[in-house]
């Protein structure tokens, strides 16, 4: 009888334990010195955004600033509201503020929210002294409810009024930040304990843009006056982690997923079909990206890219070595190296199918992204460089194409802003010309550790989003 040693499965079993217990060992290092790094970034934008709170919180005890979640009575608003002349109107305008302000839920999480305060129309037309009411209702007789305040109301009366103590904001930052750094120890944890070997640096890249955002995010409100959107930002942090871990989890390699096609394309076109149809966009530029409070043309990419890498993946040694034969019909294939129809006919249609979603959804950003992923796709699984140089052509023919008939307006309106950044006519053209401003204002070294003014930028947040 001839006995079969053990020996090659055990040295098998330590080679994958010493080689996960070295993929975590360099997790961790990563993960400690991008963690120092932030706990410095956020200490830093911490006091850039509190260091004048002293003198705020001193004029809320004097009473200079009202506290809209401590006030009394209606006669604590009404002498802010001099936008009103007559005593009448402001007091009544003062009660339906109060009314709002003192309610326990919502609890009011910014000033901004006292621009939803309104007041019945048919109380407004009944009574003659409400001069300044009656006539925004004039400007839109069709209301039921005329809001109190206006935009311009808003700004004048925010610098006098908080919604929260500097105490009530240090506590959610230390919660903010203890989620957030908890979040990746927690992921790096569970990763070492079930023995995930993967990509070290993943975790501690995705921790360092992470912080990068929840920084931007923490500048760009008024800690007292504003919402904190930080909080918001940790939250989708910590469910993007937690994602992101049980795909760590998952053996890719013996996933049936691994060589799915249909299944995740399928799902990107339905997204892309509703989106369509119930989506919303920002302002009144036409785009849709906005769906039932969130933005699936990211989940649409992802799920385009699974489909083309198993597509390319399951065809790669058929689009590697097998090329369009040349017929009588067609003698220039034999100069040229052209992939079988066949090959490449079904990714070709679904990339038509999702660039006129993206067209339609007239956003072309995410398509011109797509385009060079499928493009870079392509030219791997073909080894082959010609038609990638070919795809990247037409590409930019189709972008001057739509330039130049200007639809979609978006693509006209970027393309003028790329070429004079400084054209304040053209819409969102001051996006680029506040950020070359933002960076000129720090020079070379920048204002200096927090003391960037990222405020300046329209939209920053969406920005500080992204990152």
């Amino acid at each position: 009888m001839r006995v079969i040693s053990a020996a090659p499965a055990r040295t098998a079993s330590r080679r994958t334990a010493l080689a996960s217990a070295r993929t975590a060992n360099l997790e961790l290092l990563g993960l400690l010195a991008c963690t120092a790094v932030l706990v410095l970034g956020l200490s830093l934008t911490y006091w850039s955004r509190t260091r004048d709170l002293v003198n705020v919180e001193r004029d809320v005890a004097s009473g200079t600033i009202v506290n809209l979640r401590e006030i009394r009575s209606p006669n604590d608003l009404a002498p802010l509201l001099t936008m009103f002349d007559g005593p009448a109107e402001r007091q009544a305008a003062a009660r339906a503020l109060y009314r709002a302000a003192s309610a326990d839920t919502p609890p009011l999480e910014n000033v901004g929210g006292l621009a939803r305060v309104t007041m019945p129309a048919a109380e407004i037309r009944s009574d003659r002294r409400f001069v300044a009411l009656r006539a925004r209702l004039e400007r839109r007789p069709g209301l039921s409810g005329v809001p109190v305040l206006s935009a311009p109301d808003i700004a004048a009366i925010k610098p006098r009024v908080v919604v929260r103590t500097a105490p009530e904001f240090r506590q959610r930052f230390l919660v903010g930040a203890g989620w957030f750094f908890g979040a990746f120890w927690l992921a790096h944890l569970v990763r070492r304990w079930r023995g995930a070997v993967g990509d070290p640096l993943l975790l501690p890249i995705v921790l360092a843009l992470s912080g990068v955002g929840l920084m931007s995010m923490l500048t760009l409100r008024d800690p007292l006056r504003d919402t904190i959107i930080a909080s918001t930002f940790v939250g989708g942090v910590v469910v993007g982690v937690g994602l992101l871990v049980v795909a760590s989890l998952v053996d890719i390699e013996a996933s049936p997923l691994r060589r799915a096609v249909l299944t995740p394309l399928t799902l990107a076109l339905l997204l892309a079909a509703l989106l369509l149809a119930f989506g919303s966009g920002p302002g009144s530029s036409g785009v849709k990206v906005n769906l039932m409070g969130f933005q699936p043309v990211e989940a649409i990419r992802l799920l385009v890219v699974l489909a083309l890498a198993a597509y390319f993946a399951r065809r790669l040694e058929f689009l590697r070595e097998l090329s369009e034969p040349p017929t009588p019909a067609r003698p220039w294939l034999q100069y040229v190296d052209a992939p079988r129809w066949r090959d490449v006919r079904p990714v070709i249609v679904s990339m038509a199918l999702v660039l006129a979603f993206f067209f339609l959804q007239k956003d072309l950003g995410p398509a011109l992204v797509l385009s060079c992923v499928f493009l870079a796709l392509y030219g791997i699984a073909r080894a082959r460089a010609v038609f990638v140089g070919v795809g990247f052509a037409m590409l930019l023919a189709g972008f001057m194409a739509a330039y130049a008939i200007g639809f979609p307006a978006t693509v006209r309106e970027r393309v003028l802003i790329w070429l004079n950044p400084w054209n304040s006519g053209v819409p969102g053209g001051d996006q680029i010309a506040h950020g070359l401003w933002a960076l000129a204002t720090g020079g070379a070294w920048g204002s200096g550790p927090g003391l960037g003014v990222p405020q300046v930028i329209p939209e920053a947040h969406t920005w500080a989003w992204r990152s």
